[in-house]
This record gives structure tokens, C-alpha cells and sequence, in this order.
């Protein structure tokens, strides 16, 4: 074989190497989603209010992490459960999920949030242990591997609660004498933002099924939520509404030109602690 064929075949490798890396490189698809390393987690624990607790029987993520797109992935070794606490921008506690035994994606408990809900989380795994073992500050890696956690590599800013120091006001009669007597809107809290700069806020509150005392013969009532806008030079009020479920709803609300909002405090929900919104700045 000629040095000028062994060239030219030397040639053709190159060129199809290379137009393969290149063909790779352009057809795959961007990860959005990053993995969070075994060593995230410390021995200890979370208690009930979201709070460390010391404890030896099962580990945790020290620092908290973006829950945009969360999801848990246990491996086939995987023995044992494993909880997740969410907070917001100032770490206060707003919600945790039961024990958790398989995967587990973070849009499943936030339906009503698109993008799956800008927060934070913590996550407490409780291994399968003898009983009387401890886990000792070598071993929470041993653990965590058996788990797979991804979040979104997009970055975000959530405030605490706005309405943590919000002010409880009567609302007008006709909120108050509504057809059904045992339903009514007797208070509401008013948060002005015309001067806030926020992508969206995320506002979270009760919502009841159709068999609740809330309603009557399948009625629904008011709506919880009313936004007020600026539009050409005008303010005008939009009312959002709640799903048929009980427990908790979550809203996202676009935050462009919001001057305001307004929440209605149902008579068997008075308690403003029931209430959050907050307010979202988003980095992609």
C-alpha cells in the first residue's frame, strides 16, 4: 500500500470521527436538571417544625436546595424512607411530605404551580436499620448513594411570606351576607406591591372539596384570591379560583404591572398562618 493511499484513508477516519463528535454534540439535547452529590448529607435529622434535630438514625442535606423540577430516584439497594421539608427564601417551613418509600418528582404534590414550584427543600433519609445501630459521621454517604436527586440548574430568588405582617380588615356587607348564611368572607388582608419588582408571586392557601362544610348543594363560593393590575391607566381587580380539593392550593400568579393583592379569609379560616404569598424573581 502507497503512502498516498495510507494518507487518504487516514484522511476518511479523521473526517467521519470528527463528523460524528460534531453530529453528537449538535443532536443532544441540553440537560436542564443537575445532580446533587452524595456528600450533601450530615447525620441528623428535621423535626416537625422543619428544624434540625439531633439524632443518629438517620441523615440529612445540611444546607437547603433549589426544589424547581426536584425529583428522588431510589436504586434497587434503597432500604428505607425518606421525607422532603420545603421552605422559602427565609427558611421558614411551608410544607413536608409523609415518608416517601419510591420516586418521588416534586410536581406531584405542586399541580397548580407551574414550572413545579419555585422553593427550597431539605431532605431527611431514614435508612433501614438494626435495631440499636447508629449511624456514625463516616456513613451518610453510604446512604445518600442509594438515592438519585436531580433539581433544575435554573436559579431563582422566593422571598418569605409578604403577609406576615399584613393587617386583618372587615370587608364590606355585601361580602359578609352572601346567599348561603353559614358561608362568608367577613375578613380579607391587602398586600400592595406597586413599588416590588418580582417575575411572579406563589400564593398558597385552603381549599375544600365539594362535600365540605364549605360548600352547599355543590356551590361553589368566592373566589380566595383577587389580583388588582394597572391596565392603560386603570386598576382592575381579576379573581382566581380554587380546585375541588381539600387541604392546600397553590397558585402562580404573572406579577407584570400587579399593584396589589387581596385575600379573603373564609369564617372557618380566619387564621392569616394559613395564608403565604410570595414573590419570585427568576435567573434562567
Amino acid at each position: 500500500m502507497s503512502w498516498r493511499t495510507v494518507r487518504i484513508i487516514v484522511g476518511i477516519l479523521v473526517f467521519v470521527i470528527a463528523f460524528g463528535v460534531v453530529t453528537t454534540l449538535v443532536s443532544r439535547p441540553e440537560k436542564t436538571t443537575k445532580e446533587i452529590s452524595d456528600f450533601a448529607f450530615s447525620v441528623g435529622g428535621i423535626d416537625e417544625n422543619g428544624k434540625y434535630e439531633k439524632r443518629n438514625d438517620t441523615i440529612y442535606t445540611k444546607n437547603r436546595i433549589s426544589a424547581l423540577d426536584l425529583t428522588v430516584t431510589p436504586n434497587y439497594t434503597f432500604k428505607g424512607k425518606y421525607k422532603i421539608f420545603f421552605y422559602d427564601g427565609k427558611d421558614n417551613l411551608i410544607m413536608a411530605t409523609n415518608e416517601i418509600e419510591d420516586v418521588y418528582c416534586v410536581s406531584d404534590s405542586f399541580l397548580m404551580a407551574p414550572d413545579n414550584a419555585y422553593f427550597y427543600a431539605r431532605i431527611m433519609i431514614l435508612p433501614e436499620l438494626d435495631d440499636g445501630d447508629k449511624i456514625n459521621f463516616l456513613e451518610p454517604v453510604k446512604y445518600s448513594s442509594q438515592l438519585k436527586i436531580e433539581n433544575s440548574k435554573k436559579g431563582f430568588k422566593i422571598t418569605g411570606d409578604l403577609l406576615n405582617n399584613a393587617e386583618i380588615r372587615l370587608n364590606p356587607p355585601h361580602y359578609q351576607n352572601n346567599a348561603d348564611p353559614t358561608v362568608t368572607l367577613p375578613y380579607h388582608t391587602m398586600y400592595s406591591c406597586a413599588n416590588d419588582k418580582y417575575d411572579y408571586f406563589i400564593f398558597i392557601g385552603p381549599s375544600y372539596s365539594l362535600e365540605s362544610d364549605m360548600y352547599k348543594d355543590g356551590l361553589l363560593v368566592d373566589s380566595l384570591l383577587k389580583v388588582f393590575k394597572k391596565v392603560d391607566g386603570k386598576i382592575e381587580g381579576e379573581f382566581f379560583s380554587f380546585s375541588y380539593l381539600d387541604g392546600i392550593q397553590i397558585l402562580k400568579i404573572d406579577a407584570e404591572d400587579v399593584t396589589s393583592v387581596k385575600v379573603y379569609l373564609h369564617n372557618n379560616h380566619t387564621n392569616l398562618s394559613d395564608y403565604h404569598l410570595y414573590g419570585v424573581n427568576v435567573n434562567d
